[in-house]
C-alpha cells in the first residue's frame, strides 16, 4: 500500500451520534452522493472530505458476469455504510445484481451494518399473482433483502403502493415520498392560485397520493383532487378514456400527480383529455422519471407543457441542457439528509412528511 493509500485508509470516519458512517455509491449517483455528504458533514460543523463517498469497481467477465469490488484504500470495516443506490445501470437487470453483489461486498468488507437507499425499485407493478406469471416484485424485494445479514435499514422513494412496504418487513424501513419535495419545488409560483389549480391523479388508485400532493401545496385548502380511468387493452399500454372531478376545468392549471412516468401513455392521455376540456397548462409531476420509449415527445405532443421530476433516476447535465426547458429534475440531498440525520436517538423521520 502506498504511503498516499495509507493516510486516506487512516483517516477518522464521519461520526454521527457516536456511529462512524461511510458513504457508498455508483457512479452514476456520484453528484447527488458529493451534494448529500456535504449537507452532513455541515450538520456536524465537519470537513466534507470526512465523508467521501466511495465507488466500488464494477467489472464485467467475458461471459457476462459481473463482479463488485472495494476499492483497496476505502474504510467500511466497523462503520455503518449508507449504500446510495438507484439499480437501473449499467441496464435495469445488471443494475438488480450489482447492488446484490454490491450490498455482500460492502459486509464481507466488515461493515458494521448497512442501510441501502435505492431511489428506483423495479418490478413494482409486477405485484399481483397472475396464471402462468411470476410474482416478480416480492422476488426481487428478497433478493434485496436477504443480500446480507448486515442490511438492517431501507430508505426507500414513493413505492407504487402502500402494500409495498411489507416486503421489507423485517428491516426497519422509511418510505420518502415525494408530495413535500414537490409542494416546495412549486410553492412560490402556485400556493397563492389555489382556485386555479386542479391536482389530477392518472388513475383512481392514486388518489390519495394526489391529496397528500394538493394539501401540501394548498394547506389552506383547494380544489377537489380528480382523476382519470385508464384501460390496459395489453402490458405498457394506457387508453384513458374518462375523468372524474371539477367539472369546469377551462383556464385551469392542471397538475398530473403520479409515483412514476415510464412510456408517458398514461400522462399523455390524461394531457390530451384535459386539454380538450380546456385547460390552460398542464403540468406532470412524479418522482421517478423513467422516460421509456418516446415518452417526453408523447407527452409534449398530447398538452404537457411541463414535466418535473426528482433525481431519483440519475440523468447527465447533457440531457438535462437537451430536455430543458420542458423537463426540470428536483435534487434529493436535501431530503435524503434530513431522512438520515432523524436516524437518530429520539429522532423522527414521519414528522418531516406530516
Amino acid at each position: 500500500m502506498t504511503k498516499t493509500a495509507a493516510a486516506k485508509s487512516a483517516k477518522r470516519p464521519y461520526e454521527y451520534y457516536g456511529t462512524p458512517i461511510s458513504l457508498v455509491t455508483i457512479r452514476e449517483l456520484l453528484p447527488l452522493a458529493e451534494r448529500l455528504a456535504k449537507r452532513l458533514c455541515e450538520a456536524v460543523s465537519v470537513d466534507p472530505s470526512e465523508l467521501e463517498p466511495i465507488l466500488f469497481d464494477m467489472k464485467f467477465f467475458a461471459d457476462g458476469e459481473l463482479m463488485s469490488r472495494k476499492p483497496i484504500d476505502a474504510l467500511v470495516r466497523e462503520t455503518r455504510v449508507i449504500y446510495l443506490d438507484c439499480p437501473r445501470f449499467p441496464t435495469l437487470n445488471d443494475g438488480i445484481m450489482n447492488t446484490v453483489l454490491t450490498l455482500d461486498a460492502i459486509a464481507g468488507a466488515g461493515a458494521r451494518n448497512i442501510t441501502h437507499i435505492p431511489l428506483y425499485l423495479p418490478y413494482a407493478r409486477q405485484d399481483k399473482r397472475k396464471p402462468g406469471e411470476p410474482l416478480s416484485w416480492i422476488r426481487v424485494a428478497k433478493m434485496l433483502k436477504h443480500a446480507t445479514p448486515r442490511l438492517d435499514r431501507l430508505i426507500a422513494l414513493e413505492l407504487h403502493t402502500e402494500q409495498h412496504e411489507g416486503a421489507f418487513d423485517e428491516l426497519q424501513f422509511n418510505q420518502v415520498r415525494g408530495h413535500r419535495i414537490f409542494a416546495e419545488h412549486f410553492a412560490a409560483a402556485y400556493r397563492h392560485r389555489a382556485n386555479e389549480v386542479i391536482v389530477v391523479s392518472p388513475d383512481a388508485g392514486g388518489v390519495e397520493r394526489a391529496k397528500k400532493f394538493a394539501d401540501k401545496l394548498f394547506p389552506d385548502g383547494h380544489l377537489k383532487v380528480a382523476h382519470t380511468e385508464k384501460e390496459r387493452p395489453a402490458d405498457n399500454v394506457a387508453e384513458v378514456v374518462s375523468y372524474s372531478g371539477p367539472e369546469d376545468i377551462a383556464g385551469k392549471i392542471v397538475f398530473i400527480y403520479d409515483d412514476m412516468i415510464d412510456t408517458g401513455g398514461t400522462i399523455a392521455g390524461a394531457a390530451a383529455l384535459l386539454k380538450k376540456r380546456g385547460a390552460q397548462k398542464v403540468i406532470a409531476v412524479a418522482m421517478h422519471g423513467l422516460f421509456n420509449k418516446t415518452a417526453i415527445a408523447d407527452m409534449q405532443r398530447s398538452g404537457v407543457d411541463e414535466i418535473v421530476v426528482s433525481e431519483s433516476v440519475p440523468r447527465t447535465p447533457e440531457w438535462l441542457a437537451t430536455h430543458a426547458p420542458l423537463v426540470t429534475q428536483v435534487p434529493l440531498d436535501e431530503i435524503l439528509a434530513k431522512v438520515i440525520l432523524e436516524q437518530r436517538p429520539g429522532g423522527s423521520v414521519s414528522k418531516i412528511f406530516l
